[in-house]
C-alpha cells in the first residue's frame, strides 16, 4: 500500500504515485493476479465503502478508497 512506501511523494496525486513509486517484493498487482488466476480479490464493495464512510479521514483511507473505486468493476 502506498502509505508504507517511502518512495511516495504526497505532493503528487495518488494516481501519479501509483505510476511512479518503487515496487516492494511483498506487494502484488491486482491486475496481474486477475490475469494469472482468472479471478481477482473479492470484496463486498458497498459494505467496504459504507464502513470507510464511518472511518476518520486519513491517508490510508484515501488510498483504500482509490483502490476500491479503481478495481470495483473487475
Amino acid at each position: 500500500m502506498l502509505t508504507a512506501n517511502l518512495s511516495v511523494n504526497w505532493n503528487f496525486s495518488i494516481e501519479d504515485n501509483v505510476k511512479r513509486v518503487i515496487a516492494r517484493p511483498f506487494c502484488g498487482s491486482h491486475e496481474k493476479m486477475l490475469n494469472y488466476f482468472g479471478k481477482g480479490f473479492e470484496l463486498n464493495v458497498p459494505a467496504a465503502l459504507e464502513w470507510l464512510d464511518k472511518e476518520t479521514n486519513s491517508r490510508e483511507k484515501e488510498v483504500l478508497m482509490y483502490q476500491i473505486k479503481k478495481f470495483q468493476k473487475i
